[in-house]
Parts: structure tokens; sequence; C-alpha cells
């Protein structure tokens, strides 16, 4: 195991007592400002983060959202190296969000990453082929038209006496991308149009609600929703690709690659299909069905190590009780996830 590996495992350990249902050891300020922590998560954060850099991010974060203090530090810990590994920063920016929300299986609360549609945008522009990327909203009584084609184009004058920007006076969503050779990608789609993709792709909680971020930023979250249309359509540097993907899921495993690597898929998929769809874009990923057999060997492999440090008889138990299986082997892919996080919630602090 890489220092890394080793450094971030201790620091993370910290954070998941907290979904056992005990007090952690350390809030997450307290466990960033450790000295011996710092110098072990500066091993696995990019060179141009440090670890007060890092700690500064989350007070202002705490400070700005409160709730996210009841989140699991494992799950905050994983949201920040998202954040920092990806180049992007929380904030009135809106390049990127910390979501907190319920895990209903592990009784506890967890911190999601989100990027925002200027997040997206600013890590388009780093293929270098990239002249622009931009999305509206087009409103009741603005001019708007396009066109595809040979030479596609949008129009969109807005009414400079728009009576209303509530979500409501909607009528369209439109993105354009700018490629520096000349050419350009453009997607337009009716609010109706967005209205079903959403209700067709977007996580929903036990009781049928849709995220805050979908309440109370429809505008933004629809743009958002189309920069990742044409973005996936052109050239991609490696930081969109895995912003993309870690778009929406939690992330507990902090190492230096990743968020380059596939982790929680956030309920984005279904396990018994060969098929991972994008929970933004509803597109199938290619290779999806390689990369996951890959990935759950190696979920396989943690799991039967997190399992060496619990009673037998007490995981058996919340096998069956709670997946209603008998062998761990007939887990799918997000079971053993949760599994796994379960398993690492009993591990005795030291």
């Amino acid at each position: 195991m890489s220092n890394a590996n080793k450094a971030t495992e201790a620091a993370q350990h910290a954070g998941e007592v907290a979904c056992s249902g005990n007090t952690a050891p350390k809030s997450i300020i307290e466990l960033l400002s450790d000295p011996r922590v710092k110098r072990q998560i500066a091993l696995a954060l990019p060179q141009h983060m440090t670890a007060d850099r890092l700690a500064r991010i989350a007070a202002t974060q705490l400070r700005v959202n409160p709730a996210l203090g009841a989140c699991s530090s494992a799950s905050l810990l994983g949201a920040l190296f998202t954040a920092a590994q990806l180049g992007l920063e929380p904030g009135p920016l809106g390049e990127c969000w910390f979501i907190p929300r319920r895990n209903s299986k592990l009784d506890c609360q967890e911190c999601t990453f989100q990027t925002g549609y200027q997040g997206l945008a600013k890590l388009a522009h780093n293929s270098g082929q990239i002249k622009s990327l931009y999305a509206y909203a087009v409103y009741d009584g603005d001019e708007f038209d396009y066109g595809l084609g040979d030479n596609p184009y949008v129009h969109h004058k807005p009414d400079p006496d728009r009576a209303s920007e509530a979500d409501s006076a909607i009528r369209f969503f439109y993105a354009v991308e700018n490629l520096t050779n000349g050419g350009r990608e453009i997607e337009v789609w009716s609010k109706a149009h967005m209205d079903d993709h959403r209700d067709q792709y977007v996580q929903k909680d036990r009781n049928g609600k849709l995220p805050d971020s979908w309440v109370k930023s429809y505008a933004a979250m629809g743009r958002k929703t189309l920069v990742a249309v044409v973005a996936r359509r052109g050239p991609k540097s490696v930081e969109l690709a895995a912003a993309l993907s870690a778009d929406g899921n939690v992330r507990t495993s902090l190492t230096r690659d990743m968020v380059f690597v596939p982790e929680d898929t956030g309920g984005a998929f279904e396990a018994q299909t060969a098929e991972v769809i994008d929970s933004v874009t509803g597109e199938v990923l290619e290779d999806a069905a390689e990369q996951e057999s890959t990935h759950m060997k190696l979920l396989r492999q943690r799991l039967a190590i997190a399992l060496k440090s619990t009673d037998e008889a007490t995981w058996r138990e919340h096998l069956r009780t709670t997946y209603e299986v008998e062998s761990r082997k007939d887990l799918s892919h997000e079971q053993a996830e949760h599994f796994l996080a379960w398993a690492k919630c009993q591990e005795p602090a030291e």
C-alpha cells in the first residue's frame, strides 16, 4: 500500500465511525488541523492544493451550509478531495457544490459532490480545443430561434422588459460549444423535454422527492444538463471526463487519483445490466461492463479485508436482514458498496 493510501486511510477511519451511530473521534476541522493528519493528507493532494487550503475550504462550506456538519467526515473529505483534484472550488462561482443527503441504508448523512455548469465549462476549456461553452434558459417574451444542419446557430435576444424569471416562465434551454477549429455543437431542449429527462434520470429520495438542487435551482440545473450533453460530444480533457463521472456521487476512498477511478455510482445504474447510465445525460457509457467488472473485483477484495475485523455472526446477520442474501457474492455493486461502508463502521476506533 502506498504512503498516500496509508495516510488517507488513517484520516478516513476517523470519519467513518460517524456512520455507526458513535461520535466521531474528531470533527472534520479538528481532523484537518491535526499536524500529523495534515502531513498525511498532503501526500494525496494535487500540487496546487495544500492541506491548510483544504481546511479553509471545509470551514467556509460548514459556515455557509451548517447541515454539512451532520455528514460523515469520510464523505465530506471525499467531496473536498474530489473538488481539489479536479481543480474546482465550491462557492459563489458555481463550479461545484457539496450537498448533504441521507443514506437510509447506512442510517447516516453523507456529503455528495455535485459539479456546477460553470465548473464543467471551466474543465472543458482545459482540452485546448474549445473556444467557448455556455448555456442559458429562454423565458416568456424572449426572442428566440435556432437551426441545425451544416450551419447550426442560436439566436436569443432576452426581453428587456421581462416580467418574470420564475421557473414556470422558462420555454427552452440551450447550450452552445464553439471549437477552436471553427466547429460548433448546439443542443436545444424545450422545458417539457427537460422535465421528462429530469423525472426519468434524476435520483429521488424514498418519498419520491427530487433533490433540492432541482427544486431550488431548476434553471441552473437545466443549464448544467445541456452543458454536460454538448461537452460529452466534443473534445474532453481528462478532468472533464472525471468530473462527469464523479457528479452526484459519494466518495470515501481517498487516493491521489481517486477521481479518475470509478467508485460509487450514486445509484445511477442497474447492477444487473451491462450498461452504466449517466445520471445527467442518460447516455450509456462506453466500456461500462469492463470497468464495472474490474471495480467489482477490487470492491470484493476490500470487503473481504474489512470483514476480518468484524464478528462473522454479526455481519452475516446484517447481510441476511438488510440485503436478503446468504452470501456476499450475491450482492449487487451498489449493495456491496453499502456493505463495505457498514463493515468499516464496525471497526473499533484505535
